[in-house]
């Protein structure tokens, strides 16, 4: 019971006289455990110097008392003080890199979206390049069509201009053929009659100028 009491008023003096909240008494229950600590090692340390025997209750109270002074609660709670600062500090240190790794991530995604935006608007900017360029081809190939069908256009008004119809073609090419023939027939007579006036000219031995005179 007194054993009891003792652990009692060590867990109060550790925890329950600080006014720090939440964290003192953190700290009050960490130097209680290092109280229980130093009492297992004691309860230890007096079995291996003594056969195996346990400290009888009076020497757990002498053991109890020592942990019960200023100095010693002011060590342990030191103690319990330095294990939360540095659990503290880990876990804000594993915060901070935790952070610090989603930053990275972050800054990472940032730089694909914006590698991907740029890729997006070069190819914007390749399409409407190659828009422009069908443009001017279309542009081009018009023009090209327009000049075809005025081409057409002019060679259709000459074809028409030069059209002639079957009938008249063929009574031309037959009124050309009988001139071609009369106009034939009238040389050969004008030819005819003017050798024969010079071979009777000349057989007879008159003046051709003469001859030609009577004639007339």
């Amino acid at each position: 019971m007194e054993e009891n009491n003792y652990s009692s008023s060590m867990f109060n003096k550790l925890t329950g006289s600080y006014d720090g909240g939440d964290l003192d008494n953190f700290i009050g229950m960490i130097a209680y455990c290092y109280y229980k600590k130093s009492k297992v090692e004691y309860i230890e340390r007096f079995r291996n110097e003594n056969n195996g025997n346990t400290p009888t209750h009076s020497e757990l109270e002498t053991f109890q008392y020592s942990q019960c002074v200023p100095s010693t609660i002011k060590t342990l709670r030191s103690q319990g003080e330095t294990i939360t600062t540095t659990f503290v500090n880990e876990l804000l240190n594993d915060k901070n890199i935790g952070l610090s790794i989603r930053e990275v991530e972050l800054d990472d995604r940032e730089k694909i979206l914006a590698s991907r935006e740029l890729e997006l608007k070069n190819g914007k900017l390749s399409l409407e390049k190659k828009k422009d360029e069908l443009s001017k081809r279309e542009t081009n190939l018009n023009k090209q069509k327009k000049e075809l069908d005025k081409r057409d256009s002019n060679l259709r008004k000459r074809e028409s201009v030069c059209k002639v119809s079957p009938k008249k073609t063929i009574g031309s090419k037959v009124w050309m053929f009988s001139l071609g023939i009369f106009q034939s027939i009238i040389a050969s007579f004008l030819f005819v009659i003017l050798s024969a006036l010079l071979i009777f000219a000349f057989s007879h031995n008159n003046d051709l100028i003469a001859f030609i005179k009577s004639m007339f």
